[in-house]
């Protein structure tokens, strides 16, 4: 069953032209330069703004996205929204004065976001490709939702689950 949902979803992104981008989430941990929870204060020029929650140091990193959310992510992330009014979060940032974790790479620029949902920071990414991105993860990460729609073996669209506790902040 899970290799006809893989192979359906291949089908659906060539036959729309989108590439899906497929993030190795344990290697953006491990390859990641900061790793850091902050308050988002201005997005401009492809350029995020934050402060750095630990430090209070204003800091700037690069972003490529597509839209900035206008509520906070936890009200419109399509899993914590049953009613259907929620949506996916990869290409999205979040909105000015949202508290978020922040990964950035060698190169200066974000690759994930998280929000804390319980125990777990909720993992999505900003980056385009005009599809759902795939999560392929090892525990102790988890798929966003028990959902079978969204879960392909160890992978998950839209992101993933990490537990707090076992993430190693670098400033």
């Amino acid at each position: 069953m899970k290799s006809k949902i893989l192979v359906l979803f291949v089908l659906f992104v060539c036959s729309s032209f989108a590439r899906p981008i497929v993030f190795d989430f344990q290697n953006e941990i491990k390859n990641a330069k900061k790793i850091v929870e902050v308050t988002v204060l201005r997005y401009e020029n492809n350029t995020l703004t934050f402060r750095n929650n630990a430090t209070s140091i204003i800091d700037s990193a690069n972003v490529r996205c597509c839209k900035q959310l206008e509520k906070s992510v936890q009200e419109v992330d399509i899993i914590n929204n049953s009613n259907g009014r929620g949506q996916f979060l990869t290409m999205s940032i979040p909105a000015i004065n949202e508290n978020v974790l922040i990964i950035i790479d060698n190169r200066n620029e974000v690759r994930l976001f998280a929000y804390k949902r319980d125990k777990y920071y909720r993992f999505w990414t900003p980056i385009s490709s005009n599809s759902l991105t795939l999560f392929k993860y090892e525990f102790p990460a988890l798929p966003i939702t028990d959902k079978k729609s969204y879960n392909v073996g160890y992978g998950c669209f839209d992101g993933c689950l990490y537990p707090i506790d076992q993430l190693e902040l670098r400033q």
